[in-house]
């Protein structure tokens, strides 16, 4: 959607309103995977997003107010879709920055039916493998997830699997990024090179973009022009010297969407601006998760997205901040969603930027 004329009626308007809210509207083709969490009692239940567009923007002095539609989707842990929850059965948090406070009220939720995507023939599956990460995914489900992505895809589909983490192994004497196998192979040929990175970590920063960029790089040789890189990884970006604006103008430049499937740490978190600003600019996007049980279903959730196979729901939010001229600031918001299989939150971690025009 382009906002364009929204803005011009304003003198100061929303440059970024949550995840990639307005972000996403700007750029054909963008959409955005958002941050889904699961609680405790649902650790095995994912909540992600597949769109999220601004409807209307507007602004009375220092208020300024956004209408605006996400869709999001449910999965169990084997990854069934959950159909649409009621309005009233979704509940919204509030926050604050910099004195300006930030209210999002629920208007409405509807199921909605979203066509497939374009099927990527070629995917480049890039995993964490530092130390660090390996604190919360002790038992590798981020390899299981990455096998659960595979095994949902068509099977023409061919992968190239690649491990990053700052220092080399014997396993993977390049850094940050080592491509493993010779090519592009069938879902259950790189099913076996997935499984030689078990236990094969080192380090505890994270080089994210370098590692993107790596990447990138061994993706020239698909085999077919529609390709797709998805990253397990936590997000939180310590150390490389990529910048995250080269490595989302490379990905954009190669017409490579990218998904983002992001797991928490401790200490460290998990930055979901960070994996929304590398993602959703090149037509691909994001899910978070609090568990490590929760990253297969938010894998198979992802997939089945990208398939047009996933139940979504439209949720059409109010969004205010009052003294909106108080400069730059991070804010989230939470959907907690009383789902069939428990409680799930969705959190939308972004920036608001008031900007002149």
């Amino acid at each position: 959607m382009d906002t364009s004329h929204t803005r011009s009626t304003t003198r100061r308007s929303f440059a970024r309103l949550g995840a990639g809210a307005i972000a996403a509207g700007t750029v054909p083709g963008a959409s955005l995977l958002g941050s889904g969490t699961a609680n405790a009692q649902a650790a095995d239940t994912a909540g992600g997003v597949v769109g999220s567009r601004t409807v209307s923007v507007r602004r009375v002095s220092t208020v300024a107010q956004a209408i605006v539609e996400q869709d999001i989707f449910l999965v169990r842990a084997d990854g069934t879709p959950l159909a649409a929850p009621a309005a009233d059965r979704i509940r919204v948090s509030d926050t604050e920055f910099k004195g300006s406070k930030i209210v999002t009220r629920v208007l409405s939720c509807e199921p909605v039916a979203l066509p497939p995507r374009s099927r990527p023939g070629s995917v480049y599956l890039l995993i964490e493998q530092t130390r660090r990460l390996a604190q919360t995914d002790p038992r590798d489900q981020r390899l299981a997830a990455a096998k659960a992505f595979m095994a949902t895809l068509p099977a023409t589909t061919r992968f190239r699997i690649g491990g990053f983490s700052p220092v080399p192994t014997a396993l993977r004497p390049t850094t940050p990024t080592t491509t493993l196998g010779s090519g592009f192979a069938s879902a259950s040929e790189s099913a076996l090179l997935i499984d030689r990175l078990a236990g094969d970590l080192s380090g505890d920063t994270l080089p994210l973009y370098d590692g993107v960029r790596g990447a990138l790089r061994a993706m020239a040789s698909a085999p077919t022009p529609d390709r797709a890189m998805v990253v397990l990884s936590n997000g939180a970006v310590s150390s490389g010297d990529m910048s995250i604006s080269r490595a989302r103008r490379d990905a954009m430049s190669a017409a490579i969407p990218t998904y983002h499937i992001g797991l928490a740490t401790p200490g460290s978190g998990s930055d979901s601006c960070t994996l929304n600003d590398i993602s959703v600019p090149t037509g691909g996007g994001f899910i978070q998760v609090s568990q490590a049980a929760s990253l297969v279903p938010a894998s198979v959730g992802m997939a089945k997205a990208i398939l047009g196979q996933a139940l979504v729901a439209r949720v059409r939010l109010e969004v205010t901040v009052s003294n909106a001229d108080n400069g730059d600031g991070s804010w989230s918001h939470f959907l907690r969603i009383d789902s069939p299989a428990g409680q799930v939150i969705v959190r939308f971690h972004g920036i608001f930027r008031p900007t002149a025009h």
